[in-house]
């Protein structure tokens, strides 16, 4: 950024990185198939279909990121507003909501055996308590706190999302369901402004506090549904 902002957007050049690596070490799964026996005895090879389970997960996904993008594009208003902070403060508790899932994903692994599904119970209420805090609060510190909880919450749900994608899957092809899951988070990220600024227009006239009661209360209405796995 020092050199212009022009350089921020060379970040983009880091995934060339990811790609070459993925081309090397990453092994290329075939589509696994079931037999058929047709009259004349016969085997012929049936291509797995995408079970339900991976649109309903995919479903969740694309939900969690319209509720969620209000971290990136309502904070800077937020703490503006209220006079407790600049576009800097809301910058770096952006980069601290970004960055505390490398140590979240250093220890996925162990949380998700030791805690199973509970692990996305623990998410969201993490992402609960975190946007209650950005909704109520008038102290720069706390607003640090929510964005260090959403960040967990975020980082955890991310990794557990895309494992319940390929056990979803049940052995078809899991790539087709990973595949789907990016398509309704993207779609996710995309429409998160239009959807949450509307309903904010129409129940707190658009204001960022709006915004962030919406998410802590949509996130609220996981409990329930959540429990059904």
């Amino acid at each position: 950024m020092t050199g212009g902002w022009h350089n921020a957007f060379l970040i983009y050049l880091l995934p060339i990185v990811a790609i070459v690596l993925f081309g090397l070490f990453v092994p290329n799964e075939r589509q696994q198939v079931t037999q058929a026996t047709t009259e004349d005895g016969e085997v012929t090879p049936v291509k797995k279909g995408v079970p339900l389970e991976v649109y309903l997960v995919a479903l969740l996904e694309f939900i969690f990121f319209i509720i969620l993008m209000p971290m990136s594009y309502k904070l800077p208003e937020l703490l503006i507003s209220r006079g407790i902070g600049t576009a800097t403060d809301a910058s770096t508790i952006y980069a601290l909501f970004t960055l505390i899932g490398i140590p979240v994903s250093i220890v996925y692994g162990w949380l998700n055996k030791k805690l199973g599904f509970k692990l996305l119970l623990l998410a969201i209420l993490s992402l609960l308590i975190g946007f209650g805090i950005l909704a109520t609060t008038k102290s720069l510190p706390l607003a640090y706190l929510a964005g260090f909880l959403n960040g967990f919450g975020f980082g955890t749900f991310v990794p557990f999302g895309n494992n319940w994608l390929s056990e979803a899957a049940k052995g078809g092809n899991v790539n087709t369901a990973i595949t789907i899951g990016m398509l309704t988070t993207n779609l996710g990220v995309f429409l998160s402004p239009i959807v949450m600024n509307g309903l904010s227009g129409t129940l707190f006239a658009g204001s960022a506090e709006g915004v962030m009661v919406i998410s802590g209360a949509e996130f609220l209405l996981w409990k329930n549904p959540l429990h059904v796995k």
